[in-house]
């Protein structure tokens, strides 16, 4: 009969891999540990920057991987990226620029200051659409896309506003369009009392 030795302890002539239930939770236990430490522990890599061509070498830790040697290589390829500036184009206005960076909204260059605000946006006003673009689910890209599509245009008045907001439906959830600042209002305004509205075309009371 095959006889065999514990994986943990060591033991000899058992016939199974451990030699107790103890042994197998234990085993277990400390090969769990061990991953766990091999995928937290740094492992050097080495990559080519997507935007400066640069070779740079960078710890890897969890399989997480980066594209970029800079943060500042990541904003200005992110331009490249949205359709602000070709490759070449970004690499130019990287050199005119010195110590400025673009918007990651605008694409408008900016210096950056050490308050959490103004290290990617250039306003208050981008940092809050982007803050709206990520509570809507859409990217930069897409609502690029969609103010090309609209001519830079309100999609209810036409107007040309200097700045178009998000309008979504507020049951759904899902991005309608794009508007100036007085219809989005407006709207909103309207979708919420629409029972109240109605009530005082037709001579009711109002709530």
């Amino acid at each position: 009969m095959t006889t065999r030795t514990c994986r943990r302890c060591g033991a000899s002539g058992i016939r199974r891999l451990y030699c107790s239930d103890d042994c197998m939770i234990r085993w277990h236990q400390e090969a769990a540990k061990e991953a766990r430490a091999k995928a937290q522990s740094p492992d050097t890599q080495t990559a080519i920057c997507l935007f400066c061509d640069t070779a740079f070498t960078y710890e890897r830790i969890r399989n997480r991987t980066r594209s970029y040697c800079t943060e500042e290589c990541r904003t200005w390829y992110g331009t490249v990226r949205r359709g602000t500036y070709t490759l070449e184009q970004a690499k130019q206005q990287r050199a005119a620029a010195g110590t400025q960076r673009p918007c990651g909204i605008c694409g408008n260059l900016f210096t950056r200051h050490s308050t959490a605000m103004t290290k990617t946006y250039c306003s208050r006003v981008c940092l809050g659409t982007a803050t709206k673009l990520k509570r809507y689910g859409i990217t930069i890209e897409q609502y690029n896309e969609m103010v090309a599509n609209q001519n830079g245009l309100c999609k209810m008045c036409g107007t040309k506003p200097t700045q178009l907001h998000v309008d979504h439906d507020h049951n759904t959830g899902e991005v309608r369009g794009l508007l100036c600042v007085s219809c989005n209002v407006h709207l909103g305004w309207f979708e919420l009392n629409e029972d109240r509205v109605h009530n005082y075309r037709h001579g009711g009371k109002t709530a």
